[in-house]
């Protein structure tokens, strides 16, 4: 009888262990907030946990799910469960995980410093350790320092050789960093975009950056900034410039807000000849801007253009229309077409 009984409430326990998830019901990414300190949370800590699709470069992130955990009392590991619908999931998006804890009154304690990856392209699903530090430590960041957030604009490229590359006239080879762990900017005429994750000592590394595959017209660097930005290991920002290093190179950027307006000569006419179109162009000097006469192709405008910040030469836009002087070249960029390497006519 005693057998029989306890074979009863085995098979009871057995039974109420086993708790499968109901048929339709939303998956759900599992793990633990934690962090390093040995210091107990508040009595009031509440902690943040967000996963969120990170995938478009010029857009901000999209929130899949959220999970707000009071722990009263307990402290760290803090386990999560985000419940998210996964039909919004798309095998070729960037998805990732970010945690933060506040005190009772808002005040921001730990939070993520890098971006941690989940779900698609091998990243894990479940069992995602996010670990969190204190405010205080992430100014010693590169983030806190000023990576994140500046567009920062290509001064000068370093080959594995030694070779030094300072950018054409006219080049567009941007970068920006956000504080969702997204790379983005412009390889010349191509968008990229792409994950990054700050570690220790400034090491860098940056994942699945992609770029979109229009033919630039030539002299194109964009290739060249691409090739040496997927290879980053590190990054250091010091006086307002970025410097990033790696296998296949380094890379010097500016600050697009520190760059200057290189002073012009005023009161000249100046006349470039485009071989790549066969037609030229026309431009009158003046203080902060150039009058600039379009051929017939045209329209046989007539425009005025302010000058704007440049890394290299003098830049005058309006519009949809630019014009970049760099020493004897020019490049003019009229309704989404580009001339490159327009001469100087003598």
């Amino acid at each position: 009888m005693r057998l029989l009984l306890l074979s009863l409430l085995l098979a009871t326990v057995g039974c109420a262990s086993v708790q499968p998830v109901p048929a339709g019901a939303d998956p759900a990414l599992t793990g633990t907030v934690t962090y390093l300190q040995r210091i107990a949370l508040p009595s009031d800590a509440v902690v943040t946990v967000r996963l969120l699709d990170v995938s478009l470069a010029d857009a901000p992130s999209v929130t899949l799910s959220e999970q707000t955990i009071r722990p009263g009392g307990r402290n760290v590991p803090i386990p999560y469960a985000l419940s998210y619908d996964p039909g919004r999931v798309d095998a070729r998006h960037r998805y990732v995980v970010r945690a933060e804890i506040r005190d009772g009154v808002g005040s921001l304690l730990w939070t993520t410093d890098t971006a941690i990856p989940v779900l698609t392209n091998g990243a894990p699903a479940d069992e995602v350790e996010i670990r969190v530090v204190q405010v205080g430590e992430a100014r010693a960041t590169p983030e806190a320092d000023g990576l994140v957030g500046p567009e920062w604009r290509l001064v000068e490229m370093t080959l594995p050789d030694g070779t030094p590359l300072r950018p054409e006239p006219g080049a567009e080879l941007t970068l920006t960093f956000d504080a969702e762990g997204r790379v983005s900017g412009r390889a010349d005429c191509n968008r990229f975009g792409g994950s990054f994750t700050l570690g220790a000592e400034g090491h860098i590394r940056l994942d699945q950056v992609v770029s979109t595959l229009m033919a630039c017209p030539p002299p194109s660097q964009g290739d060249t900034f691409l090739r040496l930005l997927n290879g980053v290991d590190h990054a250091s920002v010091a006086s307002g410039q970025l410097s990033l290093r790696g296998g296949a190179g380094e890379m010097l950027l500016a600050r697009m807000d520190d760059l200057g307006m290189a002073p012009q000569p005023t009161g000249r006419t100046l006349v470039y000849g485009c071989d790549g179109g066969g037609f030229t162009f026309r431009i009158r000097t003046g203080p902060g801007e150039v009058a600039l006469w379009l051929p017939a192709r045209f329209g046989s405008r007539y425009l005025v253009l302010g000058q704007v910040r440049a890394a290299s030469g003098a830049k005058y836009q309006d519009g949809d229309v630019t014009v970049w002087t760099n020493g004897d070249e020019a490049l003019l960029e009229v309704d989404g077409e580009t001339f490159t390497g327009c001469q100087l006519q003598r």
